[in-house]
């Protein structure tokens, strides 16, 4: 379990950076994870069953599933094909 540093915001149309390394955990080749409001509740998830060939990213942009991608766009829009 992560928890963010308090007063910590996305707000809509925002980017939030994290990098694994960072993490008191590591992210598995299957795995998930899940983001809860400050509430408990369900805010986002994701799941995969096979690590990513180079990065994975949610196409369209913000909104649709997560794809494999060829190219990292860490905080800017993602590069969907």
């Amino acid at each position: 379990m992560y928890t963010f540093p308090p007063n910590t915001v996305i707000t809509p149309g925002a980017r939030l950076v994290i990098d694994d390394t960072g993490l008191p955990f590591m992210l598995d080749a299957a795995d998930d994870v899940h983001l809860f409001s400050r509430f408990g509740v369900l805010v986002d998830g994701a799941t995969w069953v096979a690590q990513a060939a180079r990065t994975r990213s949610r196409c369209p942009d913000g909104t649709g599933e997560f794809r494999d991608t060829a190219t990292p766009t860490k905080g800017l829009a993602n590069a969907c094909p």
